[in-house]
């Protein structure tokens, strides 16, 4: 038997839980490998000063007091997310409702000639200044101002509905800390 052959044995050995057989195995390879020898005398050093040790008895109560904050803790976080998943989805679907009336706005202000009067507001001021009223028009239907107006009321739930989503997280992590749970 190897070194390595014998290394998963030595605590078996040690501890008295091998057969005959190994037993015989472990002691015919421990008459010629001081390693060994020496990592089977160290472990029996250490048990021998656990076993001198001290013992504490748990508290009778112990297992009943972790198994009551166990389940107060996860009926905190029960409620946190009973709570905080809907306002996380509420902001996850504005935030994707943001995005879309984003590129719909791009798509409106290229399509309805939005980047032509910005163009032609560069190039040929006086023009737009010359008529006023006709350079307003053409701003207003240019630009996507519905799709704007919408996507800034997306933003503001989805800013509103992520903080309240985060201040649930937050309140039940302080209930959790506090122990209040």
């Amino acid at each position: 038997m190897t070194c390595q052959d014998i290394g998963s044995l030595l605590d078996l050995y040690v501890e008295g839980e091998l057969d005959v057989t190994k037993v015989a195995e472990v002691e015919m390879h421990l008459d010629t490998c001081g390693a060994c020898r020496r990592r089977v005398t160290g472990w029996r050093q250490m048990s021998d000063v656990l076993t001198m040790l001290p013992t504490e008895r748990p508290a009778p109560d112990l297992a009943a007091r972790i198994l009551a904050r166990v389940a107060a803790e996860t009926a905190v976080w029960r409620v946190s997310l009973r709570h905080t998943l809907p306002a996380a989805l509420g902001a996850l679907a504005a935030a994707l409702m943001v995005i879309w009336l984003g590129v719909e706005s791009l798509t409106v202000l290229q399509e309805g000639g939005g980047l032509e009067f910005v163009a032609l507001f560069t190039t040929q001021p006086e023009m737009l200044l010359a008529y006023p009223a006709e350079a307003l028009a053409a701003l207003v239907e240019a630009l996507p101002v519905v799709e704007f107006l919408l996507m800034l009321t997306a933003l503001g739930a989805a800013l509103f509905l992520a903080q309240h989503a985060l201040a649930q997280v937050s309140a039940g992590h302080g209930m959790h800390m506090n122990g209040r749970a």
